[in-house]
């Protein structure tokens, strides 16, 4: 059974991710409206509909993990792998739902501009999204690598790698917000040729992310 712990970051760190990502919303919805008074709310409000339901994906991914948890055959799990696995996947969750909030900011003004900018905004406030990703497939090696340790191997030594690799990857999800700040920072929707440019720079930080997720699979393997 998870514990405390390991609930908080299955849910209560993506949930808070999730509040953050819809404030962000909001006040950019609203102050879209102040700026382009005469925008097509009707239209823009179904696109805003996206980049509220995206955020919630990381509560879905959330309860995925913990349906592994719960149903983890044979002998229950020791409470420092639980805990280990479930915080690789909660710390880079709120992360990704920062840097998704940042990058909602601009999609959003961009959009209130120029409707048919959606498309380019969106592309933006996923990328972050890359940190969900990695942070569940470590949380996922964990659950597996207990479940197939070698006759050789400790619980408590593997527990100290779990730890490590988790983490690794909530360290490189440092990456997510970085990825939002930039794309937001860079893009600018009156001139089209930054859009490129700000997804470029957007990406950088997941190399930096891929990096550290290497470092989680090796400590799992070692």
């Amino acid at each position: 059974m998870a514990s405390e712990l390991a609930i908080l970051s299955l849910f209560g760190f993506p949930a808070a991710g999730c509040v953050i990502a819809w404030i962000f919303t909001g006040r950019a919805w609203a102050a879209g409206r102040e700026r382009h008074p005469s925008a097509d709310l009707s239209r823009i409000q179904g696109m805003a509909i996206v980049l509220v339901v995206l955020p919630v994906t990381l509560l879905l991914f959330g309860f995925a993990l913990y349906m592994l948890l719960a149903v983890f055959p044979d002998e229950p799990l020791p409470t420092a792998v639980v805990e280990a696995s479930a915080r690789a996947y909660g710390i880079p969750a709120l992360l990704a739902a920062l840097g998704e909030a940042i990058a909602i900011r601009r999609a959003l003004q961009a959009t209130f501009a120029d409707v048919r900018l959606f498309g380019k905004g969106l592309v933006g406030v996923v990328l972050p999204e890359t940190a969900v990703l990695f942070g569940f497939a470590v949380a996922f090696l964990i659950l597996m690598g207990f479940r197939s340790l070698p006759p050789t191997a400790t619980v408590e030594a593997f527990s100290i790698s779990a730890g490590n690799a988790a983490w690794y990857v909530a360290i490189g999800a440092l990456a997510a917000p970085a990825a939002g700040l930039l794309f937001s920072q860079s893009w600018s929707p009156e001139n089209e040729a930054t859009w490129k440019k700000a997804i470029v720079l957007a990406a950088l930080p997941t190399y930096a992310f891929l990096g550290m997720f290497v470092l989680a699979f090796l400590e799992l393997n070692a």
